[in-house]
């Protein structure tokens, strides 16, 4: 390590408390935290000081850059929000008071380095998400196949989960050029990084205008995700402007997630509950009518849309803890252990037609 580096990594260990607790704090202004507030401060000492001990391994430890993403997917539910704001505090903190001559040092280092971060996040969401939703839409098309004939075409595609999301991370500095491309996204879009690196974004504008707009749009500092169509394909992509000590902005760092197969899913999801309009929601006796109240009615069909405690949480404005309580009491009453069994009882128990 030269002496630059070294003078660097000093400065950046004396900040590293200071630069922690400035990331935890912006993370949980998102309000996305999953795990006991007094333990998670300390997950974020531990992972400042792994990337700041990252920044300057030659070569750098892919891997372990991965687990730091998993880390914080796990810490903050795999929300975009805490990605974006992890991009932006660890891109302000870890090049604050150093001389002018390190910043472009550290920056070199940094823009990969999170790039690598991004995607450990993505494969953490794919593997703790995605799978659990998984299981409730086969429950759900199992169920659905057996009222109509109708529906047995597209029972097969509706058991099609995306169980792989490509991630494409790009870097474009101030003069709309690529400076990074990586991921496994442009496979999926007939692209290698030697295509992209070193192109000017705007020989884009006839083929992809609303590409060349965000990037323009991040470029005057604005920060926020949208859905971009490319070839058929759906991404949902993040767009963070990357600044200068004197935060003047030099470029724009994106993290773009296919969501191609998830969007298709949800339309057809979309045209089965179309067709549940045929159908009268009816109780089968009383006793039943009478066995759940009506708030763990209320879960019961959150479950059945394949919402997470958390996004159950949000739609009917209740803790985390409360809704645990309440899928609790409905398992005991049920006399079931899992979301899949009562998905399963849900629909088989409460739906008759017309």
């Amino acid at each position: 390590m030269s002496g630059n580096h070294t003078s660097i990594l000093y400065s950046l260990q004396t900040r590293q408390a200071e630069i922690a607790d400035r990331w935890y704090h912006a993370v949980a202004r998102t309000g996305f935290i999953g795990q006991k507030t007094a333990t998670v401060p300390q997950s974020f000492h531990m992972l400042t000081e792994q990337i700041i001990e990252l920044l300057f391994a030659e070569p750098m430890n892919r891997q372990q850059a991965h687990a730091i993403g998993s880390a914080l997917s796990r810490l903050t539910y795999g929300r975009l929000e805490a990605l974006r704001s992890t991009n932006d505090v660890l891109g302000q903190e870890l090049v604050a008071e150093l001389p002018n001559g390190y910043t472009s040092i550290v920056l070199t280092r940094l823009v990969p380095l999170l790039g690598e971060i991004a995607i450990g996040f993505t494969h953490q969401v794919r593997e703790t998400v995605l799978a659990e939703q998984e299981q409730m839409y086969a429950a759900l098309i199992d169920q659905w196949e057996r009222m109509a004939a109708a529906l047995q075409e597209s029972e097969h595609r509706l058991r099609m989960m995306l169980t792989n999301a490509p991630i494409v991370l790009f870097v474009i500095d101030c003069n709309c050029v690529f400076t990074l491309a990586e991921g496994q996204g442009l496979k999926t879009l007939g692209l290698t990084a030697e295509n992209v690196i070193g192109q000017c974004i705007l020989t884009m504008k006839d083929t992809a205008p609303q590409i060349v707009e965000n990037i323009q749009r991040a470029l005057t500092g604005d920060e926020f995700t949208d859905i971009v169509e490319i070839e058929m394909l759906t991404f949902e992509t993040c767009y963070t402007p990357l600044r200068d000590q004197q935060e003047q902005v030099i470029g724009v760092m994106g993290v773009a997630l296919d969501i191609t197969e998830h969007r298709r899913l949800q339309e057809k999801l979309e045209a089965i509950r179309n067709y549940s309009t045929h159908a009268a929601v009816l109780p089968l006796s009383e006793d039943l009518a009478m066995k759940l109240s009506c708030r763990e009615w209320d879960v019961v069909q959150l479950i059945l849309a394949g919402k997470s405690n958390r996004e159950i949480a949000l739609t009917l404005s209740i803790s985390i803890k409360t809704v645990e309580k309440h899928i609790n009491r409905v398992y005991s009453k049920l006399g079931v252990d899992s979301r899949v069994a009562v998905t399963r009882w849900a629909l088989g128990a409460t739906w008759v037609m017309k």
